[in-house]
């Protein structure tokens, strides 16, 4: 009788331990979708939200004409230029690869680039840029 009240208790904290991780995911995730919503309206227009939102180094990529995706420089957070942009945004959320896209598309002029950012360190960081402008 010990030894199976011993295993019971052993299994009631295994499951309680695991209820307790995936409720915590669900809370940190629909927070990392709160910080995005403010990331997606100040990363523009704040030169300390963009430098912030920077991790180790941004990855650059452009398409060429027939689509395809090359790698062409990586800027290191130090070096990273504030630039500010007036543009119609578009957002698109990628929870299986734990990414969000922001589009940056000025209407007629042919601008079309990606910001990728991941959830990282709890917050959301810029990790790489992919332009598709004509």
């Amino acid at each position: 009788m010990y030894f199976n009240l011993k295993k019971l208790l052993l299994i009631f904290v295994f499951i309680l331990s695991f209820y307790s991780c995936s409720n915590q995911k669900v809370n940190e995730k629909a927070e990392a979708e709160k910080d995005f919503s403010l990331l997606k309206i100040e990363f523009f227009f704040s030169e300390a939200k963009q430098l912030n939102r920077i991790y180790d180094k941004v990855e650059c990529y452009a398409t060429g004409e027939n689509g395809d995706v090359s790698m062409i420089s990586t800027i290191p957070k130090n070096n990273w230029e504030y630039f500010m942009i007036d543009v119609k945004m578009k957002t698109a959320w990628n929870s299986k690869a734990d990414n969000v896209t922001l589009t940056a598309e000025v209407e007629d002029t042919g601008v079309y680039v990606q910001f990728i950012f991941k959830y990282i360190n709890s917050k959301w960081q810029l990790i790489k840029i992919i332009d598709s402008s004509t």
